[in-house]
């Protein structure tokens, strides 16, 4: 990072990507004959040449005065053009917003998905320009007149997080924060997700020579009341004989389908009964598909999408969609301090929990946006179909790359967050805190470590625009 950027408030404008601010166009400032106070200023300037023209003829006077006048217009062209950035700044002194340091800049653009779809702010804490409607008077934005930012007032971002998001005041926010630090919202949802595919995938397989159809054979595998039952050697051999297959040749499918995602590593078989090894088949089926969507589908880097399916730091944290909810929780603080939920106190100690979380599961802002790709496709897929789903992934993200291609101001002007003791411990509590590690592990295939049962994971009341 540069030196600049630490120092100085470098800041797009209101509905823009552009850093630094971009200048007004030359052409259409130079003559502005629909402004009726431009022709006042064009005639101060130019009425002592033209006086001087009437009265001694073209000669040194009036070239002088007209070469002065010229001179003065291009000035005050160039002062109007970079009108919107001294604006900016009038706006930050008037707030009073301080630079950022560079840890509080990488809190803040966990939520760059965000930043970039609204083309919001990225070097504040407040998401935009804002007023307080309720409080105008005191509010000292108010006091001048700004031509070229766009205004939210707080009463529209209060509405907004009470519409979305199910808040309603600063205790509200806090409780949302803490699930959505700890990743008790969308984590783990996406184990659903690779379970179904995965089932699909094998259901088709075992049935294409029989007249079962897969929602009898899952009935049949997932229910020991059914008739065939699968709890002993005996049923699971009844099963194959319906199906008119053998485990061997459903061994051999989901071997050749694992090496066609690129995973030449043998099949692991887990438990004893048919229920037990059907799911292990369908968990290391689907995670390929959705390893292989990740990089083809969405555009994500190879070495993101290895990270974040695979167990990471001292507790074999595997991230999945954590950072998901990460980013969803660094924009509600955002939009929190700005409706008047949370003071700056509150909504930088919130935005600081963020970044030690974040620092601890990831390793790259690459591997952050994967998993805030992952978790999207997740939740939206919990009330929307498959193609609606994938639709609406697509869309994040065009915008979490969009961010990474701009290179500003993460990626290359900003380091990912770095592990610290604080952050160490922070993470070590929360281990501590579930009794055991409460992540899924792909590499296991244990049902038994998800700590919560995978209906319960769900998104939180409100929830649903984002």
């Amino acid at each position: 990072m540069t030196k600049a950027y630490l120092e100085d408030i470098i800041q797009n404008m209101d509905d823009t990507r552009e850093v630094p601010v971009r200048k007004l166009p030359f052409w259409k400032n130079l003559f502005r004959f629909r402004d009726p106070a431009q022709w006042v200023i064009y005639m101060i300037i130019f009425a002592p040449a033209g006086l001087a023209f009437w009265a001694a003829g073209d000669g040194l006077l009036f070239r002088s005065l007209l070469f002065m006048a010229l001179v003065l217009w291009l000035a005050l062209t160039a002062a109007h053009r970079r009108e919107p950035a001294t604006e900016l700044a009038k706006y930050h002194k008037v707030r009073g917003n301080e630079p950022l340091s560079k840890e509080e800049i990488q809190a803040v653009n966990l939520c760059a998905r965000f930043i970039y779809r609204d083309m919001g702010w990225y070097h504040t804490l407040e998401a935009g320009p804002f007023c307080n409607n309720a409080q105008l008077a005191k509010d000292p934005v108010n006091d001048i007149e700004f031509k070229f930012l766009k205004f939210y007032f707080s009463d529209s971002r209060a509405k907004m997080l009470k519409n979305d998001w199910g808040l309603s005041g600063r205790k509200s926010t806090l409780d949302m924060l803490e699930k959505l630090c700890l990743g008790r919202q969308h984590r783990t949802a996406i184990i659903n997700n690779i379970d179904q595919d995965g089932l699909d995938r094998i259901y088709k397989f075992m049935t294409q020579e029989s007249e079962m159809d897969p929602a009898e054979l899952h009935r049949v595998i997932f229910d020991d009341e059914q008739e065939f039952g699968v709890a002993s050697l005996a049923a699971e051999r009844k099963v194959f004989s319906t199906l008119k297959i053998s485990e061997k040749e459903l061994q051999t499918y989901i071997t050749e389908m694992l090496q066609d995602f690129g995973n030449t590593q043998p099949v692991l078989v887990m438990g004893m009964d048919l229920k037990s090894k059907i799911l292990t088949y369908a968990r290391q089926l689907g995670r390929e598909i959705f390893k292989s969507d990740l990089k083809h589908i969405y555009n994500m880097p190879a070495e993101a999408i290895e990270y974040i399916f695979k167990p990471q730091g001292r507790h074999g944290i595997i991230p999945l969609g954590w950072a998901y909810d990460i980013s969803r929780g660094v924009f509600v603080t955002r939009s929190a301090y700005m409706a008047g939920y949370l003071t700056k106190e509150d909504a930088w100690e919130q935005l600081h929990n963020f970044r030690m979380i974040a620092a601890e599961v990831f390793d790259s802002w690459e591997s952050f946006f994967c998993s805030e790709v992952l978790g999207y496709y997740a939740w939206y897929s919990g009330h929307s179909s498959a193609d609606e789903s994938t639709n609406a992934a697509q869309q994040t993200a065009q915008s979490v790359l969009g961010a990474l291609k701009q290179q500003f101001p993460i990626s290359n002007q900003v380091d990912w967050p770095e592990s610290t003791q604080e952050s160490r411990a922070m993470i070590d509590g929360l281990i501590a805190q579930d009794g055991a590690n409460p992540f899924f592990r792909p590499e296991t295939l244990e049902p038994s470590l998800a700590q919560q049962p995978i209906p319960d994971i769900s998104a939180g009341a409100g929830a649903t625009l984002h």
